[in-house]
């Protein structure tokens, strides 16, 4: 980094790693509110998921490294797919 840029920081923030227990949470939330929106606008037939498969994609996704972030990505390039393709096959 150059000189100029480390300058600008003031602060240096640490953040504890996120549990799988925590980025459960955090996915569920995120596929009701995505679901959720899917249901106002339209009338598809939504994908429900059982905890099994939830603990499944968790364990694929799950990189303390990066947080929750997986977890929209996986919503929007694996969940949303599914449901597009769907509603084109109706």
């Amino acid at each position: 980094m150059s000189p100029e840029l480390i300058n600008r920081i003031d602060h240096k923030i640490v953040f504890k790693p996120l549990s799988k227990k925590v980025l459960t949470d955090i996915f569920k939330k995120n596929l009701k509110e995505f679901l959720d929106s899917w249901k106002a606008n339209s009338k598809a037939v939504l994908p429900e998921y059982t905890e099994k498969e939830i603990k499944e994609i968790i364990d694929k996704i799950y990189d303390p490294q990066y947080g929750a972030r997986p977890v929209e990505r996986y919503i929007h390039d694996t969940i949303e797919p599914e449901i597009i393709q769907k509603i084109m096959e109706k």
